[in-house]
């Protein structure tokens, strides 16, 4: 495996990307099997869930990324889902994994439904997302290009009405430092949390 940044390998994001995603195995996926990381940047977080034998492939629109992604190892393919389809077949997908990436869409019909069609019956799908009501500054400030503005409610009845159901629905959010010891930080939960962490199936 390659890494064109050193920081990249060991840096913060890395180490949180390991923690969280042992975190995720455990308490919502509970055993390897094909994944999709649907904006998966430079893939880190696939790079993780590969160390845990799940078969991962991801999703990008921004080429570059798609680029680094590959050369670090793992399945990517460049694609746009404000009007494209995921290169894959309907039911492929055991798990898809969203983080920080809707609200940057604006057609949110196609990104849901494409990301349905590809999980397999009963599959889970793991979105994590700011809450627009707590992180308006992250928002304003931050490298998102925000288009839609979603709060735990409003993600709830949006993943409801394209035929998902909610298996758990709360605020998230790691303690600082606390994480890198152990995956129990991430189950510490705060009503000033500001993240969204959702874990729907798809319905047959």
């Amino acid at each position: 495996m390659v890494y064109t940044d050193s920081e990249y390998l060991r840096g913060k994001d890395a180490k949180f990307a390991t923690q969280f995603t042992k975190w995720v195995h455990k308490k919502f996926f509970k055993a390897p099997g094909k994944i999709i990381d649907v904006g998966c940047g430079k893939g880190l977080y696939l790079c993780e869930f590969k160390k845990l034998n799940y078969q991962t492939c991801g999703v990008d629109v921004d080429e570059d990324a798609v680029k680094l992604a590959r050369k670090n190892g793992v399945k990517v393919f460049k694609c746009n889902l404000e009007r494209g389809r995921l290169p894959f077949r309907n039911d492929f997908f055991d798990y898809a994994f969203v983080r920080y990436v809707t609200p940057c869409v604006k057609n949110t019909r196609n990104f849901l439904k494409e990301i349905r069609r590809v999980l397999k019956p009963n599959g889970l799908f793991l979105m994590i997302e700011l809450d627009w009501n707590r992180s308006r500054k992250t928002y304003y400030n931050g490298p998102y290009k925000i288009k839609k503005r979603f709060g735990l409610e409003l993600l709830r009845k949006t993943l409801v009405s394209y035929n998902f159901k909610i298996v758990k629905a709360r605020k998230f959010q790691n303690i600082p430092y606390i994480w890198r010891y152990t995956t129990r930080a991430f189950d510490f939960v705060s009503p000033n949390h500001k993240s969204i962490v959702i874990v729907s199936k798809k319905t047959v």
